[in-house]
């Protein structure tokens, strides 16, 4: 889904040049993560945030640096090659990892907290998931102004949903 919204951004534009790059990067996604598919990531990526589709890294990192809720060491982490740290649970998801094994029958509460402008895991793959899942409880809320990041896109909103909507829920059981 990501791809193809990202190459309607780039025909929309009218940049040939990019649009060009971006074909050449399909099949996207592959189905097994490697070298390959690590590189074709973070080209999509890349032209995703040229094109406003997510978030480019600086804004993230200054959110990251800034965050009182990181060690210097975390904050090491995410200043050196944040793939690289992120690449075992990269394998899992795209290597081992298909969420329709678990079932959609859940004995805990579930919450979905998106950006309808996400994607990365796409707001309505996850909404067309959400609606299969029975749980005792079960609430998805939904930011029309975020993306992926949602709790940095916007974080007011976000912490009222955890605050007032959700951690009410939970503690009533």
């Amino acid at each position: 889904m990501g791809f193809d919204k990202l190459l309607n951004a780039a025909n929309t534009k009218g940049n040939k040049k990019d649009i060009a790059a971006i074909k050449s990067l399909a099949p996207y996604p592959l189905e097994i993560y490697d070298e390959k598919l690590k590189e074709k990531l973070l080209n999509v990526r890349t032209y995703q945030a040229k094109y406003g589709l997510a978030e480019g890294g600086v804004k993230f990192l200054l959110a990251v640096m800034s965050s009182p809720h990181y060690s210097l060491k975390d904050k090491g982490y995410f200043s050196k090659d944040i793939l690289r740290y992120q690449e075992p649970i990269m394998r899992f998801l795209f290597n081992e990892c298909d969420v329709r094994n678990f079932g959609t029958s859940y004995d805990i509460p579930v919450f979905y907290i998106m950006g309808e402008q996400d994607f990365t895991t796409p707001y309505i793959a996850a909404k067309e998931y959400f609606e299969e899942i029975t749980a005792p409880q079960k609430a998805f809320f939904s930011f029309s102004d975020a993306g992926h990041f949602v709790m940095m896109d916007n974080k007011t909103e976000f912490y009222r949903v955890l605050l007032k909507e959700i951690k009410p829920l939970i503690y009533e059981r």
